[in-house]
């Protein structure tokens, strides 16, 4: 099933004219969502702008924008998703995954309130996700599996760029972080119990207000190459 909005129309929701879960539900499998420009607001943030359900297996995602406030520009729950081409601005999270086998490529996720990519267990395939002035985290990866990161960046977010957590397999190849660590609690790289896992020709600025150092590794076993 192919979905394809008109690239000039916009699909307005606000608190008081929606009252499910989300915007826009993908709960079939091989559906394709093209298109579409979602403007929200919803202040409680509990509510997703596009969400593909645990029914929706092989979905795919491109050419959209979400913008305003909510729980994420994009939801997925434990399933198999692509993601092409698409910015996510402005709410709780870019995009919010939860046990999915996902592939992003050219995505933008900016001024989240809290996380760029939260990727909560599962295993993704993500080339060149910018995650830009995201309050907390521009990647946050816990609990995840086999996962393998190409040329994405975390620029200005607030805390850390990427905070990477118990978890396993876990790749990093040509990602940057700059000027992030805005608060004394962040870093450019933050990975805490991490095995298994590489960073090769990653860079960090170094130029945050309150550290000099980019990477911190706390337990784990975690590869540097070229960094």
């Amino acid at each position: 099933t192919r979905v394809e909005f008109n690239g000039r129309a916009r699909l307005y929701a606000s608190d008081d004219s929606f009252t499910g879960d989300s915007v826009i539900e993908l709960d079939n499998s091989f559906i394709v969502l093209e298109k579409a420009y979602i403007v929200s607001h919803d202040a409680t943030e509990t509510r997703s702008m596009i969400h593909i359900t645990s029914n929706g297996y092989q979905v795919t995602v491109r050419d959209c924008i979400t913008t305003g406030t909510g729980l994420a520009g994009l939801e997925i729950d434990r399933t198999e998703a692509r993601v092409y081409n698409c910015t996510f601005r402005q709410t709780k999270f870019g995009i919010e995954c939860n046990d999915d086998d996902l592939y992003i490529e050219d995505v933008t996720c900016e001024l989240c309130t809290q996380d760029g990519l939260r990727l909560l267990g599962g295993a993704a395939e993500i080339h060149h996700l910018h995650a830009i002035q995201c309050v907390r985290y521009g990647i946050y990866i816990s609990s995840g599996a086999y996962s393998d990161l190409y040329g994405c960046c975390s620029d200005t977010c607030g805390e850390t760029g990427y905070e990477i957590r118990n978890s396993s397999r876990i790749n990093l190849y040509g990602c940057w972080a700059l000027k992030c660590c805005q608060s004394e609690a962040g870093y450019d790289f933050h990975l805490v119990n991490c095995d298994d896992s590489n960073m090769y020709g990653c860079r960090g600025s170094g130029d945050s207000p309150h550290r000099s150092n980019s990477y911190y590794i706390q337990s784990g076993l975690v590869k540097l190459d070229g960094c």
